[in-house]
């Protein structure tokens, strides 16, 4: 039997046999292996001897289960080996007894906490929308029931949210069949229960009135979807800031929490500061959006029950936070700053070689927009009614 140091290079490189099948074992790992048949499906494995007899464990298909969590699998049923217990055995009482919530909540602890920033909200979805499967076991869970699911989703909280819900449902179970939990995908030919296009809404500035308004009468949400139309970061973002971010009129945003994983350095104008300044007079807490409730010393966490609110309030049916970042970014170019000036005051990346070379920040150039929104802004909701409008030097 052929061994190798298995690396991810040597076990992408594997080539097909003419016919049967060749199994290749780990140099590092004793009986660990990958089957490589004559169609080209390489299969992960682990041979181990108990009570005298050898036993074959199928642990999954590569590149769906990659070598290091197939290693991970393969330490873990030599464990189960040393103890008397046969893995694929016991992978079948695991399987036929794991809950749906156990499945999801696996996923966001191995995989979501691990791998991804917005585990959280992963967890939010399986936890609020699936709740109906939570006592069901994994396996048993058709792809109709999920199909259905969806549509109870879609009528009840509309055609994105049941959209991701189908993409968070998916996931975990992929994970679940690559961490040998569940055999199946049930969610993995349900089609979207809605198409989603593109959206370009950008308010005008009768809009941004009555949104600022309406944003004025709510105290505790009211100011982070300012400082999203002000600065134009995300929600998340913004919700999440921390008074050890700012310092010196700059908030310098940690990649742990952009969605790119970049540092960002955003300028606070004149209005941005005047905002936060006004919401941290308001309580001792770290965070400068305070949950309200009242002994629960972290940022607001939901926003759905206020963005209904100011909808109603506002007169603007459509109202979505992202909007505010959509509009600040128009008003930037059409005050004559360039497309590049904008991206970066989005952090966006640029593509090509001079994302990974230029390390400037861009901090003059993004001071000066951001100070010329400041004034635009203050004219449209009339804090300033006597505004000069100033365009970009150089």
């Amino acid at each position: 039997m052929p061994r190798a140091n298995f690396t991810d290079r040597k076990i992408a490189s594997l080539k097909q046999p003419i016919s049967g099948q060749v199994d290749y074992f780990d140099e590092g790992t004793k009986g660990f292996g990958i089957r490589v048949s004559q169609g080209g499906t390489k299969t992960w494995f682990l041979k181990f001897f108990l009570n005298n007899k050898q036993g074959r464990w199928r642990l999954g298909e590569y590149p769906a289960l990659s070598l290091a969590e197939a290693r991970r699998k393969a330490l873990a049923g030599k464990h189960n080996v040393m103890h008397g217990i046969n893995p694929s055995i016991q992978q079948r009482i695991d399987r036929a007894a794991l809950s749906f919530k156990e499945l999801a909540d696996k996923f966001v602890e191995e995989h979501g906490k691990a791998k991804k920033r917005t585990w959280a909200e992963d967890q939010r979805i399986l936890n609020k929308y699936f709740a109906p499967f939570h006592d069901r076991k994994a396996g048993d869970i058709h792809r109709l029931e999920i199909h259905d699911r969806l549509q109870d989703i879609k009528r009840a909280h509309g055609n994105i949210m049941a959209n991701r819900a189908l993409a968070c449902v998916r996931k975990a179970y992929s994970f679940g069949v690559r961490s040998g939990s569940v055999d199946d995908n049930p969610a993995l030919l349900v089609d979207a229960p809605s198409e989603e296009a593109d959206r370009d809404r950008v308010y005008n500035e009768d809009e941004i009135r009555a949104l600022w308004k309406a944003f004025d009468d709510r105290a505790v949400h009211g100011p982070v979807f300012k400082l999203c139309l002000i600065t134009g970061q995300r929600l998340g973002e913004v919700s999440g800031l921390s008074k050890k971010e700012i310092a010196n009129g700059i908030w310098e945003l940690p990649g742990t929490r952009t969605k790119n994983g970049l540092d960002h350095v955003v300028p606070l104008s004149d209005l941005a500061q005047q905002t936060i300044n006004e919401t941290t007079g308001l309580h001792n807490s770290e965070w400068i959006f305070r949950s309200p409730l009242a002994n629960l010393d972290q940022p607001i966490r939901s926003f759905s029950k206020a963005s209904s609110d100011i909808k109603e309030a506002s007169g603007v049916p459509d109202f979505r936070s992202h909007d505010l970042r959509r509009t600040f970014t128009t008003e930037i170019t059409s005050m004559g700053f360039t497309r590049f000036v904008a991206e970066r005051l989005l952090n966006h990346i640029e593509p090509g070689v001079g994302s990974t070379y230029d390390r400037y920040t861009y901090l003059k150039e993004k001071t000066e927009a951001m100070d010329a929104w400041c004034r635009r802004l203050s004219g449209i909701i009339g804090i300033n009614e006597n505004v000069v409008q100033l365009t970009p030097t150089g």
